[in-house]
């Protein structure tokens, strides 16, 4: 409609679709920077986990989206859903027959009281399984995530605490490292872009600020709603200061920019250059709304302590269940 309207020049089905596809991929690197820097996981569980599930769900369906639309030329509407679950479920099938593969010979082997031993085997096989899923034309992020879902129940039963402990501490410093060579990347990369398509830029921002909010109000309204029904307390509820933390994680970063340039050769050049250019300009803008406000809301709102403050009395709502405080 704004192709038709003039304000742009992407005229094609598949060029604007591959868009949209780019562009719903949150990546909450600024989020989950300042809720591990407030400690918002133990105060609040459940806000980092809707946060961050949330974008592994909106990446592995962007990562799918783009996927078919590279294979599926015309615009068939039909093509591309079954073209979309034939790709989720056989990367599906894969995480998790390659999860159940690794983990067998891992509990096997007995590598108790080796936590070296642990924390390799465990960064081996994310690898290992991402290479084998992209080698036969699936999603390896897909594939990762149903492996963890698989690898979870079987390393938190061989495993002893201090490999958990050791796996655990290295795979947030990578987290940390990636979060931080992210950011360095984006602002590194702004002194060389060249901007020919500022308007494109300023519209897409608009959409995705746009539908961030429609989207936050639509499904926390109906979440509320499912639990007022099935009889929960308010303060399980999502509050409109809880939804506005929500609204701010939802950033877009390295699966975008990533998804931008994973777009075919069918795309013209200048098509391509447009999307590129958008989705760099939208995930350096969010990641700075982000991370200049997500930490500042939190404090005005009281939705967070300090650290060492006391724990208060009852519970933090965690998916509509009660976690008990200490």
């Amino acid at each position: 409609m704004l192709h038709t309207w003039g304000w742009h020049s992407m005229g094609t089905w598949r060029a604007n679709f591959a868009v949209g596809a780019v562009l719903s991929a949150t990546e909450p690197a600024a989020a989950m920077a300042t809720f591990a820097e407030l400690d918002v996981s133990k105060q609040r569980p459940w806000l980092v986990a809707l946060v961050f599930g949330e974008s592994m769900i909106n990446n592995g369906l962007s990562i799918l989206y783009v996927s078919a639309i590279n294979k599926v030329a015309q615009p068939d509407a039909e093509k591309l859903v079954v073209e979309m679950i034939s790709l989720f479920l056989g990367s599906m099938l894969v995480g998790v027959l390659a999860g159940v593969s690794f983990a067998l010979p891992m509990q096997m082997a007995k590598f108790t009281g080796e936590p070296s031993s642990e924390v390799f085997y465990v960064m081996l096989c994310p690898y290992l399984i991402y290479a084998a899923a992209d080698a036969v034309g699936l999603s390896g992020t897909i594939a990762c995530v149903f492996a963890g879902v698989v690898f979870k129940v079987f390393s938190s039963v061989i495993f002893p605490e201090s490999g958990l402990q050791a796996t655990g501490h290295f795979m947030e410093t990578c987290a940390r490292l990636a979060e931080g060579l992210l950011f360095i990347i984006c602002g590194a990369s702004a002194a060389f872009t060249e901007f020919k398509h500022v308007s494109y830029c300023f519209i897409g921002l608009l959409l995705c600020v746009l539908s961030r909010i429609a989207v936050v109000v639509v499904c926390g309204s109906a979440t509320n709603a499912m639990k007022l029904c099935w009889g929960s307390e308010e303060s399980k509820r999502i509050s409109w200061k809880e939804s506005v933390i929500v609204g701010l994680s939802g950033t877009r970063g390295g699966i975008a920019l990533f998804l931008s340039m994973w777009v075919g050769d069918w795309c013209s050049e200048d098509d391509k250059h447009q999307i590129i250019t958008a989705a760099f300009f939208i995930v350096c803008f969010l990641l700075l709304l982000s991370g200049s406000l997500t930490g500042p809301c939190l404090k005005y709102f009281e939705l967070v302590k300090p650290k060492g403050a006391a724990k208060p009395d009852g519970h933090w709502p965690l998916s509509g269940i009660g976690v008990e405080g200490s």
